[in-house]
């Protein structure tokens, strides 16, 4: 067998320049990579130049700072929601140098609430940030917004921050743990507020809290005219209770009585309360008249107890809206709320959510609101029956009509206690159209429906009509309904397996 000599093991001459070769190209091959890496780079500055002097001439970079100003606060008007806002104002601060300084030198854009802080550990960068905020929207009256309902050092260090600018206060909307943050606002320094918000949200009987007449800060407050409070013992606090007009109470009902007899500017309030436990003795308490007040809306929703005791105290002569949301659990008394409603006899539109009362006490009140136009029934399951609908059905021949004025008629989820057919007779017997009242030698003694829509809640099987049938309808239109402008919507809803919602809709609107 033949064996190979040491020659056989060394690289031939091809071998060699073949090796060298390649080295050499590799060389070339980077030497030209390091080249184009080099150009492009150059290119990349070039180009950077050239923007950045075709952004030196662009006709933005030519506005005067005023009209950049215009622009900034049209820009962040547009945004749907408080932390957008916020993000567009921080936005504009990082596009270029110039920007930043028009936008540090415009006041109106930064007079918003500043972000709220909502964490236990706020930190050295928020209350720089913070005081930065601030100082950029001065002069201009500043709202302000804190929501830390259950740190109080934390509470505390932000409110001390925001104090220092309390005499440029518009608004404050605050939740506290304690009433002891207001404590920090320096006295009569709240000569701009306008409307507040206030909510404590620590307990009553806590070690740390004070009695609200100890809390001086919002006594000398000659704009405030808002007040939306849900502290405990509210009546305690020092407030010019007389200059207010729309003030919001949560609170006891004997706190909001003893509030509104303080506030005879009112001309609209809302009341969120719980019910008293037993029916209190208001035979030492005077009547309280508020002339100006003309919207009451009053919120017991799944509270129990007595509340008609409330508008015992009341007189109440411009009255125009009543709201009442009420629990079933809460105790009725229709002859109190009768002489209270005769006590408001421009009483125009009421609205009753959620209440016990039966076709009786709702014939009571409407007996005693001869100028409603506008009646309005949610969730009320026994109210509405064949008597009431008897009632408001209009002849020629009576001599009282009840609820003359009554327009609409909105009456949602009550129960089906009356018969369609009757209803349909009631709504004929108060619509005239335009043609039939011109040739009339003189008008009804009572007012034209405009509007009524009834959803009756009910159970119905699946082979069972539903409770409007044909016939409701067709006497509708046989009266000239569709071509006068009724707008009538009535529907029937049913829960069925599952607890899906299932709506039967015969929905006409009558045009």
């Amino acid at each position: 067998m033949h064996q190979p000599t040491m020659l056989a093991f060394f690289p031939s001459n091809l071998e060699i320049q073949t090796s060298i070769f390649e080295n050499r190209t590799k060389q070339l091959i980077a030497a030209s990579e390091a080249t184009i890496a080099h150009l492009e780079a150059k290119i990349s500055d070039e180009e950077a130049i050239l923007t950045h002097l075709r952004s030196t001439i662009a006709p933005i970079r030519n506005l005067p700072p005023d009209l950049l100003s215009r622009i900034f606060l049209l820009s962040v008007s547009d945004a749907d929601m408080y932390s957008r806002e916020i993000t567009a104002r921080l936005t504009l601060t990082r596009v270029c140098a110039r920007w930043r300084r028009v936008a540090h030198t415009t006041p109106q854009l930064w007079a918003v609430a500043a972000p709220t802080y909502y964490s236990k550990h706020p930190t050295k960068n928020y209350f720089t940030g913070l005081r930065s905020w601030m100082e950029r929207s001065a002069p201009l009256p500043l709202p302000v917004s804190l929501h830390c309902p259950h740190d109080p050092v934390a509470a505390g260090l932000i409110m001390d921050t925001l104090c220092t600018e309390a005499h440029r206060w518009s608004y404050a909307d605050l939740t506290l743990p304690s009433l002891l943050c207001l404590a920090r606002i320096p006295p009569r320094s709240l000569e701009q507020l306008t409307g507040m918000s206030l909510v404590i949200r620590g307990e009553a009987d806590s070690d740390d809290e004070v009695d609200p007449i100890e809390i001086i800060a919002f006594s000398h407050t000659p704009q405030l005219r808002d007040l939306d409070l849900n502290i405990p013992f509210p009546d305690r606090l020092p407030i010019p209770w007389s200059q207010l007009l729309g003030p919001n109470l949560h609170a006891p009902p004997s706190a909001c009585l003893n509030i509104l007899e303080r506030c005879p500017a009112l001309t609209a309030v809302v009341i969120e309360m719980e019910g008293w436990e037993t029916l209190p003795d208001l035979l030492s308490r005077a009547m309280t008249t508020i002339v100006g007040l003309t919207t009451l809306e009053l919120d017991l929703s799944e509270r129990t107890g007595h509340f008609i005791p409330l508008f015992a105290c009341l007189t109440l002569p411009e009255l125009h809206e009543l709201e009442l949301k009420l629990s079933e659990d809460l105790v009725w008394d229709t002859a109190e709320l009768s002489r209270f409603l005769l006590r408001s006899p421009k009483l125009y539109r009421l609205s009753i959510d959620n209440s016990k009362l039966d076709a009786d006490d709702l014939l009571a009140v409407l007996r005693s609101s001869p100028s409603l136009a506008k009646l309005e029934m949610y969730s009320c399951e026994h109210c509405i029956t064949d008597a009431v609908m008897t009632a408001l059905r209009y002849s020629e021949s009576d001599a009282v009509h009840l609820t003359p004025k009554l327009q609409e008629l909105m009456l949602e989820c009550v129960g089906d206690h009356f018969d369609p057919e009757n209803l349909a007779t009631t709504i004929v017997s108060r619509w005239w159209s335009d043609e039939q009242l011109a040739a009339m030698p003189s008008r009804p003694a009572v007012a034209r429906w405009e509007k009524i829509h009834i959803s009756v809640d009910a159970e119905l099987d699946d082979d069972e009509d539903d409770h409007f049938t044909r016939a409701f309808w067709d006497k509708l239109s046989r009266a000239g309904c569709r071509n006068g402008g009724l707008d009538v919507r009535a529907n029937h809803q049913n829960w069925t397996g599952y607890g899906m919602y299932q709506l039967r809709l015969w929905n006409i609107i009558l045009d």
